[in-house]
């Protein structure tokens, strides 16, 4: 069983957050596994390279309207057999070039959400 070590800069939170993303005709719509100002991990069955950058759509609570911010998947593994759920790959996905709003936003989502992972 791989050992994966935790080099986090930045808190992050438990979170299943609708996300809609694109990038070179791939289209995902999955949800998130947890949430930081850094970054986010998405559930999804879609195999998204190392590397790549994806547009992503953010649908936070009490939000009208997604954030809309490009991010790199910066990690990827496959799920263990134990965890439970429809998709089979996690993805990590760090934000690029953070807008001041959007990151008010997440940071306000994050505070109010007091269970890390």
């Amino acid at each position: 069983m791989p050992t994966y070590t935790e080099n986090r800069k930045n808190k992050r939170v438990k979170a299943r957050l609708r996300v809609n993303g694109k990038s070179n005709g791939i289209f995902f719509s999955d949800f998130t596994r947890d949430v930081s100002i850094g970054g986010i991990g998405v559930e999804t069955p879609t195999v998204i390279r190392e590397g790549t950058i994806v547009e992503l759509f953010i649908h936070l609570p009490n939000e009208k309207e997604p954030l809309i911010l490009n991010g790199k998947v910066v990690w990827s593994r496959t799920k263990d057999t134990l965890e439970k759920a429809s998709s089979n790959v996690i993805i990590g996905i760090q934000f690029q070039d953070l807008e001041t709003g959007y990151r008010d936003k997440l940071h306000t989502y994050i505070e109010t959400h007091n269970v890390e992972s």
